[in-house]
């Protein structure tokens, strides 16, 4: 069969070569701690440096478990007033 010529062109397809990366931000900020640890050991004060950060990423956890619950906390008080609301 032969082709009827037409008066516009229709585009190729388009083609592309897609190589996935893998990030992983946990290898990376563990990379970052050690590579920390590293230099601070080789310091005076290393020991009280890393001593200082954990304790720090600890307080840190723990504040925002705390605000997570509160706002936990009042979504579920909210929803409980919205339904007492509409029930009665």
């Amino acid at each position: 069969m032969k082709k009827i010529p037409s008066l516009t062109r229709l585009p190729d397809h388009k083609k592309f070569n897609y190589d996935p990366r893998y990030y992983d931000p946990i290898k990376e900020e563990i990379e970052a701690k050690e590579s920390s640890m590293r230099s601070a050991l080789k310091g005076k004060d290393g020991s009280e440096k890393i001593k200082e950060r954990i304790s720090g990423s600890f307080k840190r956890k723990s504040n925002e478990s705390k605000k997570s619950f509160i706002i936990q906390a009042l979504i579920a008080i909210l929803l409980g007033v919205i339904v007492f609301a509409l029930l009665t």
